[in-house]
């Protein structure tokens, strides 16, 4: 069992969009994940309530939208909360079986300037093989979201910088890199968009397979790079990921 997370970093959403907008995007992500792994498709996901009968109630979507029953339990959870009072949405895809489960949560509404987030946690990603698979789900993010920081890292992975993002497996940061800035790095991956303008760069630490949070040899690669990054003004920092 291979436990890994995988975090996203974004400018905050426009205030009219809703939960059910921000359901529709993590639609094409689960969509994207449920090709690697058939149990994290669209259909197995539920919402997490917090009590174990309430977590099988609520089916997360609904033809590819947000589930009525969902966005009915959230205007319910937050009704006497104000308009921009934090918010999140936790969904969970079923599954009790370790290395079977995992989990997504939205946070928005966050206190300005800080970002909104997407976590999502996995049981095991061993179906994804290689780094392709990761780079594609990457891309998709950044599709969606245009992040300010995107990183892919064992659930157990701890970081060179506690207020920095990890580089961990892989790290995508919405500028250009070069061999010369990260020549520990295995592979930088660019990201373009649809007219082939440079958008970003996929840091890579390892390619020869999934990082391993047991392997000294892969930690001591992502932790080279977090510092190489560091050193030079190039890994942003929490809360704002402004490199300042």
């Amino acid at each position: 069992m291979n436990r890994y997370s995988i975090e996203i970093f974004y400018q905050p959403w426009p205030q009219e969009k809703t939960l059910g907008d921000r359901m529709k995007a993590a639609y094409q992500i689960l969509e994207l994940l449920g090709g690697i792994d058939s149990l994290l498709m669209p259909k197995e996901w539920l919402l997490a309530t917090g009590d174990k009968d309430g977590s099988f109630r609520y089916p997360a979507f609904e033809n590819a939208e947000a589930g009525p029953a969902l966005l009915a339990f959230h205007r319910e959870r937050y009704s006497r909360k104000g308009e921009s009072h934090p918010r999140s949405c936790t969904l969970w895809n079923g599954q009790l079986e370790k290395g079977h489960r995992a989990s997504l949560s939205i946070g928005y509404n966050t206190p300005q300037p800080a970002l909104e987030t997407i976590s999502i946690s996995l049981d095991d990603i061993d179906e994804w093989h290689d780094w392709k698979t990761a780079a594609r789900f990457i891309q998709t993010c950044v599709a969606l979201y245009s992040p300010k920081a995107l990183f892919i890292q064992p659930a157990k992975y701890e970081p060179v910088f506690y207020d920095k993002p990890s580089v961990g497996w892989m790290l995508y940061l919405p500028r250009a890199l070069t061999p010369s800035e990260v020549p520990e790095a295995h592979r930088l991956e660019p990201v373009l968009d649809v007219d082939g303008k440079r958008l970003g760069t996929i840091v890579i630490s390892i390619t020869d397979g999934i990082l391993d949070v047991n392997n000294p040899e892969h930690i001591n690669l992502a932790h080279d790079i977090e510092i190489r990054l560091a050193d030079q003004d190039l890994l942003p920092r929490y809360p704002l990921l402004s490199t300042q």
